[in-house]
């Protein structure tokens, strides 16, 4: 971490040779106020510092000198422990706290655009990702799990009907891309609000034959590690303004321990995991919503939420609504081919 003073109550902060913050020091005030965005240069989409901080050649040089972004420090007791057997792991409190926790009209929900951080493009071969769109275009993420159904979180039906999906492997705008209607939604009876849970709905889709590729479904007595690296994947855009990117990319994250988790937010919804975010720029933002989290090659998480929009370094954890908490569920869909009453 590289710190320029730039006056007397301005401080940058560069976090890596990707990133920086500017801070404003408000007087008689022990925590900064961030008075601009996270700054983030992205390997494909060069964009440079604002000139009002130092010129160019100074800002490539401290650019240079960063050794990297910052990493997460948390102790954890056991690292072998799922996050449906909470032990007692001690959090790493955030920087700067106001003693309060975030209340749900802090929640920001990931609605329309996507916004995946610290990502790398996916090879071409066939995808299981496909995007969910209305009829002003894409809405969430979703994937296959059969030729005919694809899960998607319960929030992506916003108001205006869903109307087909998109199945095109890594990226959805090319020539190849296939259009499939979808003819019903199941939407998790429970669900009125992604902050109260049950965040899960199916789309029964146009049977697509055989030759498609489907992502398998985490087993409900599948165990996940604290600390365990897994991966969401996502066409969000690559900085906080922008559109979206053509190419799916992919970024790893890392399981957090529940207790941690419940901590940060202050309370949960229940049957989630919480995954990436919290002091990284790893994870999703603003609608990569319905994308799975991948763990040893199966499912076992749908995108759900985070806390006002903030993806970069942001004091809490991302959340998924935990797939292995509606197995029996998904599985009677499938079989009777029609939402449950």
């Amino acid at each position: 971490m590289v710190l320029s003073l730039v006056t007397s109550q301005s401080l940058v902060i560069y976090l890596s040779p990707l990133s920086y913050v500017h801070l404003v020091l408000s007087p008689g005030i022990s925590c900064p106020r961030v008075d601009a965005q996270i700054w983030t240069r992205q390997a494909d989409a060069h964009q440079e510092l604002p000139a009002s901080l130092g010129n160019l050649a100074e800002r490539q040089a401290a650019s240079r000198a960063l050794a990297g972004p910052p990493a997460t420090s948390r102790a954890i007791a056991d690292p072998q422990v799922s996050p449906r057997t909470h032990g007692p792991f001690p959090a790493t409190p955030p920087p700067c706290r106001t003693g309060t926790s975030p209340s749900a009209e802090q929640i920001k929900l990931l609605l329309i655009q996507t916004h995946l951080l610290s990502s790398f493009r996916v090879s071409a071969s066939g995808s299981f990702m496909v995007s969910v769109q209305n009829k002003n275009g894409h809405v969430c993420e979703g994937f296959l799990i059969s030729e005919d159904f694809v899960i998607t979180a319960a929030h992506c039906d916003n108001g205006l009907k869903l109307k087909h999906v998109i199945l095109g492997g890594h990226n959805w705008k090319n020539s190849n891309v296939k259009k499939i209607e979808i003819s019903n939604q199941c939407k998790n009876k429970d669900y009125s609000d992604a902050q109260y849970g049950y965040d899960i709905m199916l789309l029964k889709v146009t049977p697509m034959g055989e030759n498609i590729k489907t992502i398998p479904l985490a087993e409900n007595d599948m165990n996940l590690s604290v600390n365990q690296e897994c991966s969401v994947a996502g066409w969000g855009k690559t900085e906080s303004t922008g559109g979206l990117v053509d190419d799916l990319r992919v970024a790893n994250v890392s399981i957090i321990d529940h207790n941690d988790c419940q901590q940060s937010w202050g309370s949960l919804p229940p049957n989630v995991i919480c995954a990436g975010g919290k002091y990284t720029d790893k994870g999703f933002c603003q609608g990569d919503s319905g994308g799975p989290l991948v763990c040893n090659g199966k499912a076992v998480g749908i995108a759900s939420f985070n806390k006002d929009n903030n993806c970069l370094y942001p004091d809490v954890p991302n959340i998924y609504t935990d797939i292995r908490e509606y197995v029996d569920w998904i599985k009677y869909i499938t079989i009777v081919n029609s939402c449950p009453m």
